[in-house]
């Protein structure tokens, strides 16, 4: 099992990571046949990490995937597993209970509904296995890290930024 201090700060780097790099030539892959994928990968003894991805259809997502992909592409003791719900709840829903069954090392997920993902993300953390939550949260506690921006923290330090530049004159709609 991976420590959770180790998982946050892994987890924190890759998210800023993910702000300031533009990562070229990496793809994500997605895993199709995931429970040979799984055995590929305990036969050579590595740790398997699921990510249930809501989409690659949009730059935000397909980034913090690809960027994973290199992250964990440096380790040979672990292997990414990439998943892509195509924006479908349900089906993001069944790829977390299909990373639960194959007992992943660790899951990640971006849930696309909080409401709808909450139980199978908690099944799956309350079975032991450790659960990151990117940039979006479920419904109550049943997660080891969630790894996100502080969008208040932002917003407060754009509208500093922006009432700095504008120096008392115009006007701005927000």
């Amino acid at each position: 099992m991976f420590p959770r201090s180790a998982l946050i700060t892994a987890f924190s780097c890759v998210f800023l990571v993910v702000f300031l790099t533009n990562v070229f030539g990496v793809e994500p892959v997605v895993t199709s046949d995931l429970a040979a994928a799984v055995s590929a990968a305990r036969e050579r003894g590595a740790k398997v990490v699921g990510f249930a991805q809501d989409t690659l259809a949009n730059d935000w997502r397909s980034a913090q995937a690809r960027e994973l992909v290199r992250a964990f592409g440096e380790r040979s003791d672990i292997e990414l597993l990439v998943t892509n719900a195509n924006a479908s709840t349900s089906l993001q829903v069944q790829h977390v209970e299909d990373f639960h069954e194959l007992g992943v090392d660790l899951l990640i997920v971006s849930p696309r509904d909080a409401a709808a993902m909450s139980t199978a993300v908690s099944r799956v953390y309350r079975s032991g296995i450790p659960v990151v939550l990117l940039t979006r949260r479920i419904l109550g506690e049943d997660y080891t890290v969630f790894v996100g921006p502080d969008d208040r923290a932002i917003a407060a330090d754009a509208a500093q930024y922006i009432a700095a530049e504008l120096n008392g004159e115009g006007r701005l709609l927000i």
